[in-house]
């Protein structure tokens, strides 16, 4: 799962949104040091990032995008199930995308001082780009594409994934639909466990 879904998927709570948010910046242990709700929101994030990524519909998806991205199949499917959901919030949400977006960036300048330094230029583009706004459209997912090839290690290859996601977009919109109640339900779940456990 990309950032939409992380966020969507945090629940209520502006501190466990955040922690969510940044999760994939705070290395090892070092979720420790920060507040129990942000600290909560950092190991949510690893969760959904274990069960997707163990989740068999999501490897299936991968498979569409290992020719051209290989290992990094994966970061692809993620960003392409944020597109579906941002595509059909309608459908997991009664607040509007717009009012969401907008109340995440409240929360992400509220407590920028806690981003990790190394992400904090990411997380400026990120939000000056309107990524989350964007993801609705299969445009902005080239833009994103294209970007992560010249600034990470993702291969080039927006052409290509685009070309995929076209021909397949009817099959990788149901295979969202069916993950996405998994997930929902499994992190309804664990985070039930682990208010339970704090």
């Amino acid at each position: 799962m990309n950032f939409l879904a992380h966020l969507f998927l945090s629940g209520a709570d502006d501190l466990v949104k955040f922690g969510n948010f940044i999760g994939d910046s705070v290395k090892g242990k070092s979720y420790e040091n920060f507040e129990p709700n942000i600290r909560a929101g950092i190991l949510m994030h690893r969760e959904i990032d274990r069960f997707t990524d163990s989740h068999p519909i999501v490897k299936q998806c991968n498979t569409l995008f290992r020719e051209t991205y290989g290992k990094y199949a994966g970061v692809v499917t993620d960003i392409v199930f944020d597109h579906f959901l941002a595509a059909n919030w309608t459908d997991y949400s009664n607040e509007s995308l717009e009012n969401f977006v907008k109340n995440v960036e409240k929360i992400i300048e509220t407590n920028f001082d806690k981003i990790p330094p190394e992400a904090a230029l990411f997380v400026r583009q990120f939000m000056k780009h309107k990524r989350l706004m964007c993801y609705q459209n299969l445009d902005c997912l080239h833009d994103v594409f294209t970007k992560m090839a010249q600034f990470t290690s993702l291969p080039s290859g927006a052409d290509a994934a685009l070309a995929v996601i076209r021909t397949n977009y009817p099959n990788l919109r149901s295979n969202f639909q069916t993950f996405f109640k998994d997930i929902q339900i499994h992190i309804l779940q664990y985070s039930n466990i682990y208010s339970q456990n704090i």
